[in-house]
């Protein structure tokens, strides 16, 4: 399973993090404990999300059916509907679904009526769609309504319709126009959490199913928030089409963020009925038309049926046994679609043949026969399932290892802070009993020297907060190279979706610049206390204790973020009732850029803003009988105000986040500072003044000995931990 490996090594760093908090006890050494019980909490409730998205009937449902082992979602679910849903694990199963309208249902599953799958019939009826509107593009139309760009009785948008589905319609206008006006918002679902109880053992998996990225004529807001978020995306083409023909050449170019293509993966569906030779040149083909763009690496072959196949053979006592159930149930669902043709009886129908087929051609592969497991064996290596999974772990999983790293780190200084105040406590003990005459003295001259040390510290936060604020600040000239560099990518946008990526892909390299800067000023506060460590050692023969900088900054930078956050009301705007076009579409965005750099500007300028472009929906018009949707008013709104995002983040917002940062980092690591030299020099103080026996002076020795011998097992394992998350 996807997040296993992470999940485990997860686990075990919880673990160390408890027994440092009994080992450490009131010590002081270094870290703060508030801090790292805020970075363990967020380990602790953070979510790996998987999303999947792709073209209509490319077999994304499947592929996540496969994925989790169990019949999860109706395989055509989203055919009709352009919400997402979210899978997750919970003890019961339910669906929850939220209406364009605002409201909300919960329909939980059962356990009295075993024979009746509540919850799974609701989720099928939610995506169920009349036959009659199967070619028309329903998931665009709906996507529309909620926008408030179609509504009954108002003229609808036939040539823009068939031109962003790129379906033909001539001559369906009045099955549009019928459609219109029985959907409503009421009935439109726009998102879908579905809690199950799953067999996996990864509490914290969400996997996403997305509306097709053809149906909808693009990815929506909603969607892109959860590409933005996501630890893996999963791309799924068919290899029943072209691959040159894909809708992921324009996905990756102009929809995905740039940030997001590090975790996105193209997945060439329905593998199992093709030759090796075949697969083998649509993969090298896909590799080669998206080198430029994209990792190799990560395009990948997989058959979900095969999956579903071997798992569900290990319910049977044979493969023959399987494929008699195959057969039965194909041809009950053909035999009920003869006698009413519904669409859920004959996806039915197709199901199980196909899985027929597939069984068929493994049986005929396979060298002993009809042997369970040797034929469940060749299913999953013709799914290519694993490798899939073992890809997708080693590179989706690398930035939550790192904040597992992170975590180490902290709780391993600590550790090092600890011992070394244990050897200067046994070597100071020790003294006190064979040479009491010399002992004060030298304690005395160690609590000065660490004051010393305390100075020079100081000292030298002072000189990083005047380095990196001001108007002089070293970052400003990167900051105004991107204001140039974004500024013409803006008013090259050409639709919606461009502009919205540039926002994005501005508010990512601003984050990335404030991180940089950060992470400068943490690496210089580290190398300062190395490099005055050292020399205390080498001159005085102490070693000095250091603090938790990158605890530090990371709380430092989440304040300075804070503070630039703004109430701006809900996450699509003001889009029907009372604002612009620009408004609304900015409203969208604030989703997932809010807590950036860019999302606090946008945030701050949304409600004005969105008032002031040409919007469809705002006001009354008096100088004709309906409201007309402009293309060319609405971009140009919304490049006006994309222009004025960047210039507000580059020349205010930026720059106050970074000078906010500086500002608590300095006085942050003045404090800890203070605080540790504070306790170091009272332990000493009480080493000095408190009076011992000899006995009592040997047995603190052994006491101090053995929590140096504990904790220095315990920086041990946790060097071998990080070496493993290398």
């Amino acid at each position: 399973m996807i997040g296993q490996r992470y999940r485990e090594k997860k686990t075990a760093v919880l673990d160390v993090w408890k027994r440092y908090q009994s080992f450490r006890g009131n010590m002081e050494d270094g870290v703060d404990p508030t801090l790292l019980e805020l970075r363990v909490k967020a380990l602790e409730e953070g979510r790996y999300i998987l999303a999947v998205v792709g073209e209509t009937k490319a077999g994304k449902s499947t592929l996540i059916n496969a994925l989790l082992g169990e019949r999860i979602l109706p395989t055509d679910v989203l055919q009709s509907s352009s919400a997402i849903v979210e899978i997750f694990k919970s003890d019961r199963k339910y669906v929850e679904v939220r209406y364009a309208d605002g409201h909300s249902e919960t329909v939980h599953d059962d356990p009295s009526t075993p024979d009746v799958d509540e919850a799974f019939e609701h989720l099928r009826r939610i995506g169920a769609l009349q036959d009659r509107f199967r070619n028309i593009p329903t998931t665009l139309i709906d996507t529309c309504i909620v926008q408030g760009r179609i509504k009954a009785g108002s003229q609808i948008p036939f040539e823009e319709l068939q031109t962003t589905s790129k379906l033909p319609l001539a001559g369906k206008e009045p099955l549009i126009e019928e459609y219109v006006r029985e959907r409503t918002l009421a009935n439109i679902p726009v998102e879908i959490t579905f809690g199950f109880p799953l067999k996996y053992a990864f509490d914290e998996l969400r996997l996403v199913d997305s509306p097709g990225v053809n149906a909808l004529g693009g990815v929506q807001d909603r969607t892109f928030a959860y590409l933005h978020k996501a630890n893996a995306v999963l791309f799924v083409h068919s290899l029943d089409g072209p691959v040159e023909k894909s809708s992921f050449h324009e996905f990756i170019s102009q929809v995905v963020p740039n940030r997001t293509r590090q975790a996105l993966f193209l997945v060439l569906s329905k593998s199992g009925l093709r030759s090796e030779i075949e697969i083998e040149e649509k993969v090298s083909e896909a590799r080669s038309l998206f080198s430029r763009e994209f990792d190799s690496h990560r395009v990948l072959h997989v058959d979900s049926m095969l999956k579903i196949i071997s798992d569900e053979i290990l319910s049977f006592d044979s493969a023959i046994a399987l494929k008699k159930h195959y057969s039965e149930r194909a041809q009950y669902f053909k035999d009920r679609y003869q006698g009413e043709r519904r669409q859920d009886w004959r996806d039915e129908a197709v199901n199980y043949s196909t899985k027929l087929r597939l069984l068929n051609d493994t049986l005929e592969s396979v060298e002993n026969g009809t042997e369970r497991e040797a034929v469940r064996a060749l299913l999953r290596r013709s799914s290519n399932f694993e490798v899939m999974e073992r890809a997708i772990d080693e590179f989706s999983t690398r930035a939550p290892e790192l904040q597992l790293s992170e975590l180490l780190a902290a709780v391993r200084r600590g550790y090092e802070n600890q011992l070394s105040a244990h050897e200067q406590n046994i070597y100071l003990l020790t003294k006190k009993r064979k040479h009491p005459q010399s002992f004060e003295s030298e304690i005395s001259e160690i609590q000065r020297l660490l004051g010393e040390y305390q100075r020079e510290l100081n000292e030298f936060a002072e000189s990083v907060n005047r380095k990196h604020t001001g108007v002089n600040a070293e970052n400003r000239t990167a900051l105004q190279r991107f204001k140039a560099s974004y500024e013409t990518k803006i008013l090259q946008g050409h639709a919606e979706g461009a502009i919205r990526k540039t926002l994005v892909d501005f508010d990512d390299e601003c984050a990335r610049l404030v991180d940089h800067v950060a992470g400068q000023i943490q690496k210089s506060f580290a190398d300062r206390m190395i490099q005055l460590g050292t020399e205390f050692k080498s001159k005085h023969s102490i070693t000095v204790p250091t603090v938790d900088v990158a605890g530090i900054a990371e709380q430092a930078k989440y304040d300075a973020y804070r503070t630039e956050r703004e109430k701006i009301g809900s996450d699509r705007g003001d889009t029907a009732t009372g604002g612009g076009v620009g408004g609304a579409i900015l409203g969208g965005v604030i989703g997932f850029l809010l807590g950036g750099p860019a999302g606090a500007a946008i945030g701050a300028s949304v409600g004005g803003a969105g008032g002031a472009g040409a919007g469809y929906a705002a006001g009354d018009d008096k100088y004709e009988d309906r409201r007309v949707f402009d293309d060319e008013k609405y971009l140009a709104n919304l490049r006006s105000l994309a222009l004025a995002t960047v210039q507000k983040v580059t020349e205010t917002t930026v720059p106050s986040i970074l000078s906010e940062f500086v500002g608590k980092h300095t006085a942050s690591f003045k404090a800890a500072v203070g605080t540790l030299m504070t306790a170091r020099r009272d332990a000493l103080g009480e080493i000095k003044t408190r009076q011992f026996a000899n006995d009592e002076i040997l047995q603190q020795i052994s006491v101090e000995e053995g929590k140096k011998k504990d904790k220095g097992a315990q920086v041990s394992q946790i060097n071998e931990m990080l070496e493993d998350l290398r």
